[in-house]
């Protein structure tokens, strides 16, 4: 089941980022861009992973940030309980010998 809801949402986040690009390729602007020379802009072969890495640097922290803002707001705010884990007890083993 799970693997189905995944598929799903994959599917759906596909069919909304392709539904906006059809949206904005509808726009003036869109006609303006050359998509064949995308990245001339770059002097020098690292600046684009340099982009990237400082984006990374950025979105991380904000994902995790954002993470641990829901935590704190599904637990003081929604009065929300962590799930906790149940001990798991071993059963003691008998030390005396059976067969006598």
């Amino acid at each position: 089941m799970k693997t189905t809801q995944r598929t799903l949402t994959v599917l759906s986040l596909a069919l909304g980022v392709l539904l906006a690009w059809a949206l904005i390729s509808r726009t003036p602007w869109a006609g303006t861009v050359d998509v064949l020379t995308a990245g001339e802009a770059y002097t020098h072969p690292i600046e684009p992973l340099r982009d990237v890495t400082g984006a990374l640097l950025v979105a991380i922290p904000a994902v995790l940030l954002t993470r641990s803002g829901w935590s704190w707001f599904a637990r003081v705010i929604l009065g929300r309980e962590d799930a906790r884990r149940v001990r798991v007890q071993r059963t003691p083993h008998s030390t005396r010998s059976s067969s006598r």
